[in-house]
């Protein structure tokens, strides 16, 4: 308990403020490379706002889409190239009054790769539902696909 306490409080100093959905994604899409090819790799991937301090302009692959947008795209088509699935679940509201409450339903279906693996809420006892659903359509939970 000691341990944990302590690496809990040294979180603090490792954390920066922003969201960046591009190096989620990359982390996500290298660890999952490493698994055995005959496995289903998936992601779910839990965002609480826009993507911010993600690099764009020079860096996006498509000159049509220099933005931030563009580089969290261009990291989940090199996931999805992998064969990792990816599902996206937004908490928060497009139309929320506060910045930081808003989530970009369009850009979290795009990175998911098709409407039915993007899931929204913003109640967070929704999430376990959310969660537990993404579970059941992974054969996770009641099927054989959990180790």
């Amino acid at each position: 308990r000691a341990a944990l306490d302590a690496a809990l409080d040294r979180l603090a100093g490792t954390v920066a403020e922003g969201t960046r959905l591009d190096l989620g994604l990359s982390v996500g899409a290298s660890t999952l490379a490493q698994v055995d090819a005959s496995r289903w790799r998936a992601m779910v991937f839990l965002t609480d706002g826009l993507p911010n301090r993600v690099p764009f302009g020079p860096g996006s692959s498509s000159p049509a889409c220099p933005n931030q947008e563009c580089t969290v795209l261009d990291a989940a088509t090199s996931a999805r190239a992998l064969d990792v699935t990816i599902h996206t679940v937004g908490f928060g509201r497009a139309d929320a009054p506060d910045l930081s409450d808003r989530i970009l339903p369009e850009l979290l279906t795009d990175i998911a790769g098709h409407r039915d693996r993007y899931h929204e809420t913003d109640d967070a006892g929704v999430l376990a539902v959310v969660f537990r659903r993404i579970a059941l359509e992974l054969g996770c939970v009641g099927g054989t696909g959990w180790p």
